[in-house]
């Protein structure tokens, strides 16, 4: 009986290591999804999440792009464009 229970503790750690890597790079990407989702505000009165960033006004249009093909079901992507100094705020 013991063996059995050893045998059966072996396959199962085996085969759990065979998808450990593949593990750690899904657990790595829904980290980064859920740490970036935290930076967000929840806007209670329009059920929506608000963000600010800075962004080169030369990839303006890709960003929009990417926002609109991300968002195509939600029908909610919104996008204002504040005017800053010619110069980038910490851009060194």
């Amino acid at each position: 009986m013991l063996s059995q229970t050893q045998d059966h503790r072996h396959r199962v750690l085996v085969a759990a290591a065979k998808n450990i890597k593949v593990w750690f790079i899904k657990v790595r990407k829904i980290k980064a999804i859920y740490h970036t989702l935290n930076m967000f505000n929840l806007d209670v009165t329009q059920k929506c999440l608000i963000s600010e960033c800075w962004c080169p006004v030369n990839d303006l249009e890709k960003i929009q792009m990417a926002l609109r093909r991300g968002t195509v079901s939600q029908h909610c992507v919104h996008i204002g464009v504040a005017s800053f100094p010619d110069f980038p705020l910490s851009y060194i």
